[in-house]
């Protein structure tokens, strides 16, 4: 068993480090956070250097920071009755010619 203490002392500075310290601690993560911090962990603090670690069977593989490619973006999936409500929003404040009155709602 890896002792995440001196994981954390002798580790290389890398995405996730901060994030474990962070759970270590009891603190609390996103859960974006918490992927990079099982990476980290999982990887033994990025031992054999910050590459791809390649285990494609991971459920965390695609958020794997240094995977080849990239890591996914989240992605906002909506269904058809938001993207009326949106088109509809933005037909208002095009024949407004401005930005609708709750800007930050949107």
């Amino acid at each position: 068993m890896i002792d995440r203490e001196k994981l954390l002392a002798k580790g290389k500075e890398a995405r996730g480090k901060k994030e474990l310290s962070r759970h270590i601690k009891g603190d609390k993560n996103t859960i974006r956070q918490a992927a990079l911090a099982k990476c980290y962990d999982c990887t033994c603090g990025y031992a054999d250097g910050k590459v791809d670690c390649r285990l494609k069977l991971c459920p965390l593989y695609p958020w794997m920071p240094f995977r080849e490619g990239g890591p996914l973006k989240a992605v906002r999936v909506l269904s058809q009755e938001q993207r009326e409500t949106m088109a509809a929003r933005m037909r208002k404040c095009k024949k407004r010619g401005g930005v609708p009155k709750n800007a930050n709602s949107l």
